[in-house]
Protein backbone atom coordinates (compact mmCIF):
# COMPACT_ATOMS: atom_id res chain seq x y z
CA UNK A 1 0.00 0.00 0.00
CA UNK A 2 1.13 3.66 -1.14
CA UNK A 3 0.92 4.86 2.64
CA UNK A 4 3.57 6.41 5.35
CA UNK A 5 3.60 2.55 6.92
CA UNK A 6 6.38 2.37 3.60
CA UNK A 7 8.67 5.30 5.60
CA UNK A 8 11.06 3.84 7.72
CA UNK A 9 10.66 3.63 11.73
CA UNK A 10 14.54 5.37 12.07
CA UNK A 11 13.66 8.07 9.32
CA UNK A 12 10.06 8.65 10.91
CA UNK A 13 10.44 12.52 12.49
CA UNK A 14 6.88 12.14 14.60
CA UNK A 15 6.17 15.38 12.79
CA UNK A 16 2.39 14.00 12.60
CA UNK A 17 1.46 15.82 9.11
CA UNK A 18 -0.07 12.83 7.81
CA UNK A 19 -2.61 12.67 10.46
CA UNK A 20 -3.82 16.31 9.25
CA UNK A 21 -4.28 15.35 5.65
CA UNK A 22 -5.88 11.59 5.57
CA UNK A 23 -9.09 11.73 4.37
CA UNK A 24 -10.09 8.67 6.03
CA UNK A 25 -8.66 9.83 9.62
CA UNK A 26 -7.45 5.91 9.80
CA UNK A 27 -3.88 7.60 11.06
CA UNK A 28 -3.38 7.72 14.40
CA UNK A 29 0.25 8.33 16.49
CA UNK A 30 1.03 5.33 18.76
CA UNK A 31 3.87 5.09 21.20
CA UNK A 32 6.65 2.58 20.76
CA UNK A 33 8.80 0.61 23.74
CA UNK A 34 10.82 3.81 23.97
CA UNK A 35 7.49 6.12 24.31
CA UNK A 36 8.26 7.91 20.75
CA UNK A 37 5.37 8.26 18.77
CA UNK A 38 4.77 6.60 15.58
CA UNK A 39 1.92 7.09 12.97
CA UNK A 40 -0.37 3.56 12.65
CA UNK A 41 -2.31 3.21 9.92
CA UNK A 42 -5.96 1.42 10.54
CA UNK A 43 -5.64 -0.67 6.86
CA UNK A 44 -9.19 -1.66 6.94
CA UNK A 45 -10.16 2.29 6.33
CA UNK A 46 -7.37 3.12 4.19
CA UNK A 47 -8.26 3.80 0.84
CA UNK A 48 -4.78 3.98 -0.83
CA UNK A 49 -4.92 7.80 -1.79
CA UNK A 50 -1.02 8.37 -0.83
CA UNK A 51 -2.08 11.93 0.41
CA UNK A 52 0.05 10.81 3.82
CA UNK A 53 3.06 10.03 1.71
CA UNK A 54 2.69 12.74 -0.54
CA UNK A 55 2.81 15.00 2.76
CA UNK A 56 5.68 12.97 4.66
CA UNK A 57 8.73 15.30 4.79
CA UNK A 58 10.99 12.24 4.61
CA UNK A 59 9.57 11.21 1.44
CA UNK A 60 8.65 14.58 -0.01
CA UNK A 61 11.25 16.94 1.04
CA UNK A 62 9.94 20.59 1.46
CA UNK A 63 12.34 23.39 0.09
CA UNK A 64 15.11 24.53 1.44
CA UNK A 65 16.07 28.30 1.14
CA UNK A 66 19.76 29.72 1.81
CA UNK A 67 19.69 32.68 4.08
CA UNK A 68 19.04 36.46 3.39
CA UNK A 69 19.66 37.78 5.93
CA UNK A 70 21.44 37.62 9.69
CA UNK A 71 21.30 39.22 12.53
CA UNK A 72 22.82 38.70 16.30
CA UNK A 73 19.25 40.40 18.40
CA UNK A 74 18.35 41.11 22.00
CA UNK A 75 15.16 42.62 22.58
CA UNK A 76 14.94 45.50 24.18
CA UNK A 77 12.71 44.53 26.68
CA UNK A 78 14.33 43.18 29.69
CA UNK A 79 11.71 41.14 31.31
CA UNK A 80 11.10 39.58 28.09
CA UNK A 81 14.78 38.70 27.21
CA UNK A 82 14.86 37.54 31.23
CA UNK A 83 12.52 34.96 31.00
CA UNK A 84 13.52 33.74 27.20
CA UNK A 85 16.21 31.25 26.71
CA UNK A 86 18.61 33.75 24.43
CA UNK A 87 17.69 37.48 23.35
CA UNK A 88 13.80 36.71 23.35
CA UNK A 89 12.95 36.50 19.56
CA UNK A 90 10.24 33.99 19.64
CA UNK A 91 8.25 36.32 21.86
CA UNK A 92 8.84 39.72 20.60
CA UNK A 93 7.50 37.93 16.78
CA UNK A 94 4.92 36.28 18.50
CA UNK A 95 3.99 39.54 19.97
CA UNK A 96 4.08 41.54 16.50
CA UNK A 97 1.52 38.81 15.14
CA UNK A 98 -0.95 38.77 18.08
CA UNK A 99 -1.45 42.54 18.59
CA UNK A 100 -0.22 44.27 15.37
CA UNK A 101 -1.81 41.79 12.73
CA UNK A 102 -4.40 40.23 15.33
CA UNK A 103 -3.52 36.66 14.12
CA UNK A 104 -2.57 33.42 15.96
CA UNK A 105 0.56 31.76 17.65
CA UNK A 106 1.57 28.18 18.00
CA UNK A 107 4.50 26.59 19.86
CA UNK A 108 5.65 24.04 22.80
CA UNK A 109 3.71 24.07 26.33
CA UNK A 110 5.79 22.39 29.26
CA UNK A 111 2.77 21.47 31.62
CA UNK A 112 3.10 21.08 35.13
CA UNK A 113 2.59 16.95 34.53
CA UNK A 114 6.12 17.70 32.52
CA UNK A 115 4.06 16.69 28.98
CA UNK A 116 5.00 18.73 26.07
CA UNK A 117 2.56 19.83 23.51
CA UNK A 118 2.03 22.03 20.77
CA UNK A 119 -1.06 24.52 21.45
CA UNK A 120 -2.70 27.55 19.19
CA UNK A 121 -3.32 30.76 21.50
CA UNK A 122 -4.26 34.61 20.68
CA UNK A 123 -3.45 36.00 23.81
CA UNK A 124 0.03 36.91 24.88
CA UNK A 125 -0.69 35.70 28.45
CA UNK A 126 -0.50 32.36 26.86
CA UNK A 127 2.44 32.81 24.78
CA UNK A 128 4.14 33.38 28.34
CA UNK A 129 3.82 29.45 28.60
CA UNK A 130 5.81 28.67 25.40
CA UNK A 131 9.17 30.55 26.52
CA UNK A 132 12.34 29.20 26.78
CA UNK A 133 14.01 26.15 25.34
CA UNK A 134 12.60 22.51 26.12
CA UNK A 135 15.21 19.30 25.41
CA UNK A 136 11.90 16.88 24.94
CA UNK A 137 9.73 16.34 21.41
CA UNK A 138 6.63 18.23 21.52
CA UNK A 139 3.02 16.48 20.89
CA UNK A 140 1.87 18.07 17.93
CA UNK A 141 -2.06 16.93 18.43
CA UNK A 142 -4.25 18.39 15.82
CA UNK A 143 -2.37 21.41 15.59
CA UNK A 144 -1.70 21.32 11.99
CA UNK A 145 -5.53 20.53 11.20
CA UNK A 146 -6.67 23.31 13.20
CA UNK A 147 -3.75 26.00 11.66
CA UNK A 148 -4.99 24.84 7.82
CA UNK A 149 -8.51 25.90 8.78
CA UNK A 150 -6.93 29.25 10.07
CA UNK A 151 -5.30 30.19 7.03
CA UNK A 152 -8.25 29.12 5.00
CA UNK A 153 -10.05 31.49 6.86
CA UNK A 154 -7.38 34.13 6.38
CA UNK A 155 -5.84 34.71 9.54
CA UNK A 156 -2.63 35.09 10.08
CA UNK A 157 -0.55 32.48 12.07
CA UNK A 158 3.08 32.03 13.77
CA UNK A 159 4.11 28.74 14.06
CA UNK A 160 7.35 27.62 16.09
CA UNK A 161 9.13 24.19 16.07
CA UNK A 162 11.72 21.81 15.11
CA UNK A 163 12.94 21.69 11.66
CA UNK A 164 10.62 18.50 10.94
CA UNK A 165 7.91 20.04 12.46
CA UNK A 166 8.07 23.41 10.45
CA UNK A 167 8.77 20.95 7.13
CA UNK A 168 5.48 18.66 7.93
CA UNK A 169 3.39 22.23 8.44
CA UNK A 170 4.77 23.59 5.09
CA UNK A 171 3.96 20.59 3.00
CA UNK A 172 0.37 20.50 3.99
CA UNK A 173 -0.59 24.27 3.39
CA UNK A 174 -2.24 25.03 0.08
CA UNK A 175 -3.77 27.66 0.57
CA UNK A 176 -3.42 31.31 2.57
CA UNK A 177 0.68 30.87 2.50
CA UNK A 178 1.18 34.37 2.80
CA UNK A 179 -0.44 34.84 5.88
CA UNK A 180 1.67 31.84 7.10
CA UNK A 181 5.29 32.72 9.40
CA UNK A 182 7.67 29.98 10.21
CA UNK A 183 10.07 30.05 13.16
CA UNK A 184 12.64 27.01 12.40
CA UNK A 185 14.24 26.50 15.47
CA UNK A 186 18.62 25.29 15.84
CA UNK A 187 17.72 21.80 16.76
CA UNK A 188 20.12 19.33 18.60
CA UNK A 189 17.93 16.52 18.50
CA UNK A 190 14.55 15.51 20.99
CA UNK A 191 14.89 12.83 23.73
CA UNK A 192 10.92 11.77 24.32
CA UNK A 193 8.99 13.47 26.42
CA UNK A 194 6.77 10.99 28.01
CA UNK A 195 9.94 8.59 29.05
CA UNK A 196 11.36 12.25 30.35
CA UNK A 197 8.29 12.74 32.80
CA UNK A 198 8.03 8.88 33.92
CA UNK A 199 11.58 9.62 34.67
CA UNK A 200 11.42 12.63 36.58
CA UNK A 201 8.83 11.19 38.83
CA UNK A 202 10.93 8.22 39.24
CA UNK A 203 14.08 9.75 40.19
CA UNK A 204 12.54 13.31 41.86
CA UNK A 205 9.35 11.81 42.87
CA UNK A 206 7.18 14.95 42.98
CA UNK A 207 3.64 14.90 41.96
CA UNK A 208 4.04 18.36 39.76
CA UNK A 209 6.53 20.50 38.95
CA UNK A 210 5.91 24.17 38.75
CA UNK A 211 7.78 27.01 36.39
CA UNK A 212 9.71 24.29 34.82
CA UNK A 213 12.72 25.46 32.88
CA UNK A 214 15.68 23.63 31.61
CA UNK A 215 18.32 26.65 31.39
CA UNK A 216 18.82 29.53 33.53
CA UNK A 217 20.60 32.70 33.36
CA UNK A 218 22.28 35.60 35.27
CA UNK A 219 23.56 38.86 34.62
CA UNK A 220 27.25 37.22 34.51
CA UNK A 221 26.55 33.73 33.03
CA UNK A 222 23.73 33.80 29.85
CA UNK A 223 23.10 30.08 29.73
CA UNK A 224 23.47 27.33 32.30
CA UNK A 225 21.91 23.90 31.37
CA UNK A 226 20.38 22.85 34.50
CA UNK A 227 16.54 21.86 35.53
CA UNK A 228 14.45 24.79 38.04
CA UNK A 229 11.36 23.93 39.30
CA UNK A 230 8.86 24.72 42.32
CA UNK A 231 8.19 20.99 43.51
CA UNK A 232 4.53 20.32 44.05
CA UNK A 233 3.61 17.92 47.05
CA UNK A 234 0.63 16.96 48.54
CA UNK A 235 2.39 15.01 51.63
CA UNK A 236 4.72 18.05 51.96
CA UNK A 237 3.78 19.79 55.95
CA UNK A 238 0.89 22.30 55.78
CA UNK A 239 3.42 24.52 57.98
CA UNK A 240 6.09 25.16 54.79
CA UNK A 241 4.47 28.47 53.46
CA UNK A 242 7.09 30.26 51.51
CA UNK A 243 7.86 29.65 48.07
CA UNK A 244 11.28 29.16 47.80
CA UNK A 245 11.24 26.15 50.66
CA UNK A 246 9.89 23.50 47.39
CA UNK A 247 12.60 25.16 44.79
CA UNK A 248 14.94 22.88 43.54
CA UNK A 249 17.68 23.55 40.67
CA UNK A 250 19.45 20.37 39.26
CA UNK A 251 22.48 21.01 37.30
CA UNK A 252 22.90 18.50 33.82
CA UNK A 253 26.22 17.25 35.22
CA UNK A 254 24.52 16.03 37.88
CA UNK A 255 21.63 14.35 36.06
CA UNK A 256 21.81 11.16 33.46
CA UNK A 257 19.16 12.30 31.50
CA UNK A 258 19.88 16.24 30.74
CA UNK A 259 24.08 14.75 30.78
CA UNK A 260 22.76 12.01 28.24
CA UNK A 261 20.75 14.89 26.28
CA UNK A 262 23.95 16.85 25.95
CA UNK A 263 25.79 13.98 24.66
CA UNK A 264 23.32 13.11 22.39
CA UNK A 265 22.51 9.70 23.87
CA UNK A 266 18.78 9.75 24.09
CA UNK A 267 17.51 11.55 20.67
CA UNK A 268 15.05 9.95 18.58
CA UNK A 269 16.48 7.93 15.76
CA UNK A 270 15.70 10.36 13.00
CA UNK A 271 17.95 12.82 14.30
CA UNK A 272 20.78 11.07 13.80
CA UNK A 273 20.26 11.75 9.90
CA UNK A 274 18.63 14.88 9.82
CA UNK A 275 18.31 16.63 6.73
CA UNK A 276 17.41 20.11 8.11
CA UNK A 277 21.04 19.97 10.61
CA UNK A 278 22.75 21.97 7.38
CA UNK A 279 22.91 26.37 6.57
CA UNK A 280 20.36 25.91 4.03
CA UNK A 281 16.69 26.22 6.25
CA UNK A 282 13.16 25.18 5.48
CA UNK A 283 11.70 28.19 8.42
CA UNK A 284 10.63 31.75 6.79
CA UNK A 285 13.09 32.57 9.81
CA UNK A 286 15.61 30.46 12.06
CA UNK A 287 16.40 31.36 15.62
CA UNK A 288 18.15 30.10 18.33
CA UNK A 289 21.30 30.87 20.53
CA UNK A 290 23.88 33.17 18.76
CA UNK A 291 27.59 30.95 19.08
CA UNK A 292 29.80 33.79 17.93
CA UNK A 293 28.43 36.57 20.57
CA UNK A 294 31.83 37.34 21.76
CA UNK A 295 32.76 38.41 18.15
CA UNK A 296 29.93 41.66 18.64
CA UNK A 297 31.27 44.10 20.61
CA UNK A 298 28.25 46.32 21.07
CA UNK A 299 26.35 43.84 22.35
CA UNK A 300 29.05 42.26 24.19
CA UNK A 301 27.73 40.90 27.48
CA UNK A 302 24.54 40.58 26.40
CA UNK A 303 22.01 37.49 25.82
CA UNK A 304 21.85 37.44 21.91
CA UNK A 305 19.61 35.08 19.65
CA UNK A 306 20.69 34.41 16.01
CA UNK A 307 17.82 35.30 13.26
CA UNK A 308 18.62 34.47 10.11
CA UNK A 309 16.27 35.12 7.35
CA UNK A 310 15.57 32.86 5.16
CA UNK A 311 12.88 33.91 2.44
CA UNK A 312 10.56 36.94 1.41
CA UNK A 313 8.22 36.18 4.25
CA UNK A 314 10.53 35.98 6.71
CA UNK A 315 11.70 39.52 5.72
CA UNK A 316 8.34 40.55 5.91
CA UNK A 317 8.15 39.48 9.70
CA UNK A 318 11.88 41.09 10.74
CA UNK A 319 10.82 43.91 9.22
CA UNK A 320 7.69 44.43 11.72
CA UNK A 321 9.60 43.65 14.71
CA UNK A 322 13.41 44.55 14.37
CA UNK A 323 12.44 47.96 15.80
CA UNK A 324 12.00 45.72 19.59
CA UNK A 325 15.52 44.61 19.33
CA UNK A 326 19.17 45.99 19.40
CA UNK A 327 21.21 44.32 16.71
CA UNK A 328 23.81 43.78 14.43
CA UNK A 329 24.73 42.02 11.28
CA UNK A 330 26.01 38.33 11.62
CA UNK A 331 28.62 36.85 10.24
CA UNK A 332 26.27 33.49 9.36
CA UNK A 333 29.47 31.61 7.77
CA UNK A 334 30.71 31.77 11.21
CA UNK A 335 27.46 30.75 12.61
CA UNK A 336 27.72 27.96 10.80
CA UNK A 337 31.26 26.95 11.31
CA UNK A 338 30.58 27.43 15.35
CA UNK A 339 27.03 26.44 15.59
CA UNK A 340 26.91 21.94 15.09
CA UNK A 341 23.62 21.94 14.27
CA UNK A 342 24.13 24.21 11.52
CA UNK A 343 25.83 22.31 9.79
CA UNK A 344 25.61 18.81 10.66
CA UNK A 345 23.48 16.16 12.53
CA UNK A 346 24.75 14.76 15.74
CA UNK A 347 26.44 11.41 15.35
CA UNK A 348 24.54 8.51 16.73
CA UNK A 349 26.44 7.58 19.98
CA UNK A 350 26.93 3.69 21.46
CA UNK A 351 25.07 4.45 24.43
CA UNK A 352 22.07 5.11 22.40
CA UNK A 353 21.45 1.29 21.88
CA UNK A 354 20.62 0.86 25.52
CA UNK A 355 19.50 3.86 26.89
CA UNK A 356 15.63 3.33 27.03
CA UNK A 357 15.76 0.26 28.14
CA UNK A 358 18.33 0.85 30.71
CA UNK A 359 15.65 3.96 31.75
CA UNK A 360 13.01 0.86 32.60
CA UNK A 361 15.14 -1.44 34.32
CA UNK A 362 17.77 0.00 35.99
CA UNK A 363 17.57 1.45 39.78
CA UNK A 364 18.28 5.26 40.10
CA UNK A 365 21.82 4.83 41.64
CA UNK A 366 23.11 2.36 38.29
CA UNK A 367 21.21 4.60 35.86
CA UNK A 368 23.31 7.91 37.60
CA UNK A 369 26.51 5.83 37.36
CA UNK A 370 26.30 4.59 33.79
CA UNK A 371 24.74 8.11 32.71
CA UNK A 372 26.16 10.69 34.32
CA UNK A 373 29.90 10.86 35.27
CA UNK A 374 30.97 12.27 37.94
CA UNK A 375 32.10 15.99 37.85
CA UNK A 376 35.78 17.08 39.22
CA UNK A 377 36.27 19.76 41.31
CA UNK A 378 38.20 21.82 38.63
CA UNK A 379 34.86 21.89 36.79
CA UNK A 380 33.04 22.76 40.17
CA UNK A 381 35.56 25.47 40.26
CA UNK A 382 34.86 26.37 36.84
CA UNK A 383 31.21 26.76 36.65
CA UNK A 384 31.20 29.17 40.17
CA UNK A 385 33.38 31.18 38.04
CA UNK A 386 31.23 31.57 34.97
CA UNK A 387 27.96 32.22 37.60
CA UNK A 388 29.87 34.79 39.62
CA UNK A 389 31.98 36.98 36.96
CA UNK A 390 31.22 39.04 34.12
CA UNK A 391 31.67 38.21 30.47
CA UNK A 392 33.83 41.23 30.06
CA UNK A 393 36.11 40.52 32.67
CA UNK A 394 36.00 36.72 31.99
CA UNK A 395 37.70 38.11 28.49
CA UNK A 396 39.90 40.33 29.93
CA UNK A 397 41.91 37.49 31.72
CA UNK A 398 41.85 35.09 29.29
CA UNK A 399 43.54 37.79 27.00
CA UNK A 400 45.72 38.29 30.12
CA UNK A 401 46.35 34.39 30.18
CA UNK A 402 47.47 34.34 26.66
CA UNK A 403 44.49 31.90 25.72
CA UNK A 404 43.12 34.46 23.27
Amino acid sequence: MKNVSMISKNSCTGCSACIAVCPQKCIEMQMDEEQFNYPKIDVKKCIDCGLCLKTCPVDTPTQLYNNLEAYAATGKNEAIVEKSSSGGAFVLCAQYVIEKLNGYVCGAVLEDGLSLKHKIVNIMDDVQKMQGSKYIQSDMGNCFEVIVNLLNAGEYVLFSGTPCQVAGLRNIVKKGEDHLFTLDLICHGVPSAYAFSDYMKKMYGEEEYVDFTFRQKNKYLLISYSYSYFRKNNNEKKNIQRKQDFHKLIEAFEDPFYQSFIEGNNYRESCYKCKYAQARRCGDITIGDCANSNSYKSLLGRSLSSIIVNTEQGRELWNGVKEQFEYVIADYEKEVELNKQLHESVKRPKKRDNFYYDLKVMGNDEFKEKYCSNRGLKEKIKHFILWHIPVRTRIKLKKIMGRV
